[in-house]
């Protein structure tokens, strides 16, 4: 009963610092609407565009790094009961697995669209930026 608490725990507070960075992050992911830049067409493309650089670069680390310490966690609390061992360390080992997917599915899209180039006939010299008028 007290190591599922504790685990409830660990995983609210991890969960609570995840909500807040996304919360931190929000203002950073609307291209527009200011007095001096008002929302264009263009500015969809940009903010799916944020939307897709923050999930890579914030939630999914900090979710990676989540199951990891979750794993971790019920690793020390198995206390030699090997069915929790083993779905702890199965639990680590989907994260990376997870996370590595991810970043080699980035790469793979990035060296297609640069082997069909997509750089020749769109104009665009790096396709992950888009830079609105």
């Amino acid at each position: 009963m007290v190591k599922n608490n504790i685990s409830r725990s660990v995983s609210f507070f991890l969960l609570s610092f995840l909500l807040l960075a996304a919360n931190n992050a929000q203002a950073a992911l609307i291209p527009c609407g200011t007095a001096g830049n008002p929302c264009q067409f263009c500015h969809i493309f940009v903010l799916l565009n944020n939307i897709i650089e923050f999930f890579l670069q914030t939630i999914v680390p900090l979710a990676v790094l989540l199951f990891i310490v979750r794993g971790g966690f019920k690793m020390i609390t198995s206390v030699g009961n090997t069915n929790k061992f083993e779905d702890a360390k199965k639990m680590i080992t989907a994260a990376m697995f997870g996370m590595i997917i991810i970043l080699i599915s980035y790469m793979v899209l990035n060296v297609f669209l640069s082997a069909i180039g997509v750089a020749e006939w769109t104009g665009l010299g790096t396709w992950w930026e888009i830079q609105c008028p």
